[in-house]
């Protein structure tokens, strides 16, 4: 029987418009009342996923940043891990050699690179007469970063933070819609040692420390809770999801998931826009 749950955010419980749909809130409430502990997973910042987890009161353990945080219902921080300065440092320098848009994740705020916002609007140049939806969700995207980032970070850049020790980063992010230049960039961010390369879309790749995985968050949650890994189920649909179906008893893949995430679950339910979320709950708990 399943007894701990951990749902990944975007592309899996959320719709197409960052929702949370009334079918999943019931289904994850249901398994709530039955004693399932249901933990979310995401690569998102806390203030990220709590925007759209308190539209729908949600209480359980939160995993965020792709593992670098979990934190429980109470508060209580169970897992912080942060990225040696090192390491930072060595990104910092191949990030911006390569050209992309990029982020830090800190405790206080996102930090964007200072000419990041213009990287992307060339690029959306390059892309107007290409890719339509692509150019409006690139553009929807700068103006949320620019809002969100600027107002909390009180105008400061990823390149101001890096000789301020007090400021630990979780995790670092690259963006850009020129997918051979990101592959490139991505190479070498794989090459840094003791660092876990991922991502959350086609058009980023997400860099935190080694340790800092949503697997090895949600098997210290288990053991937290005392429940055996056969008796978790993990609900996913991208790469940054892998390494918690790899750990779980019940590793399960959304319909609209990549093929090499759905290669290595058990279950591939119903896609985001069909409450996957809920259907696979209903399968593995119950109504």
């Amino acid at each position: 029987m399943v007894k701990l749950i951990a749902i990944d955010m975007d592309g899996t419980l959320l719709d197409h418009e960052g929702r949370v749909s009334e079918v999943n809130r019931q289904a994850i409430a249901a398994a709530q009342a039955k004693g399932v502990v249901v933990a979310i997973a995401t690569g998102r910042s806390y203030h990220g996923a709590r925007r759209v987890l308190d539209e729908i009161e949600f209480t359980g353990p939160l995993i965020y940043l792709n593992g670098a945080c979990t934190q429980l219902p109470d508060g209580e921080m169970v897992e912080e891990i942060f990225m040696s300065p090192g390491k930072v440092d060595e990104l910092a320098h191949l990030l911006k050699d390569g050209g992309t848009y990029y982020e830090f994740y800190t405790r206080d705020g996102i930090y964007r690179n200072r000419d990041g916002i213009e990287i992307i609007k060339a690029e959306m140049d390059k892309l107007e007469q290409v890719d339509t939806s692509l150019h409006q969700w690139l553009e929807s995207f700068t103006e949320r970063r620019r809002n969100r980032i600027e107002d909390r970070v009180k105008g400061r850049y990823a390149e101001d933070i890096l000789a301020d020790p007090s400021i630990g980063i979780y995790k670092a992010v690259a963006l850009s819609s020129d997918l051979t230049k990101l592959k490139r960039v991505r190479q070498r961010a794989e090459a840094v040692s003791d660092v876990a390369v991922s991502a959350s879309s086609v058009y980023n790749f997400e860099v935190n420390d080694q340790k800092a995985q949503k697997g090895i968050a949600v098997q210290k949650l288990a053991e937290r809770y005392g429940v055996p890994m056969q008796e978790v189920m993990v609900i996913g649909d991208n790469q940054n999801d892998r390494s918690m179906m790899k750990v779980a008893g019940v590793p399960v893949a959304m319909g609209n998931a990549e093929d090499e995430v759905k290669q290595i679950c058990r279950f591939v339910t119903k896609p985001n826009t069909e409450n996957g979320v809920a259907h696979a709950i209903r399968k593995f708990v119950g109504d």
